[in-house]
């Protein structure tokens, strides 16, 4: 029964590594989705104007480096503070 119960709990490691590599995988990917929706810029959605202006300005801006993107660190962040808007 010992061993029996030994091979169970063996198993069981070996389902839960497995599946924790599985989050892993998934939480990077999230991860990384995020952080390239937050810091999208819609230059080609036919926008006219002072609007295509100002964002192709800032497109240019983030290119040249002179403007940063935003981190997962600062979305988590936004997340939890309870005034979010007056944070930033």
């Amino acid at each position: 029964a010992l061993e029996a119960a030994r091979k169970q709990v063996a198993a069981l490691a070996g389902e839960l590594a497995a599946m924790k590599a599985q989050d892993t995988a998934f939480v990077a990917a999230a991860i990384q989705r995020m952080e390239s929706v937050a810091n999208g810029i819609d230059i080609e959605s036919g926008a006219s104007g002072e609007d295509f202006v100002a964002r192709v300005r800032f497109w240019l801006l983030r290119y040249a480096g002179q403007e940063t993107e935003i981190w997962f660190e600062h979305l988590c962040c936004g997340l939890l503070s309870p005034s979010c808007e007056a944070d930033f």
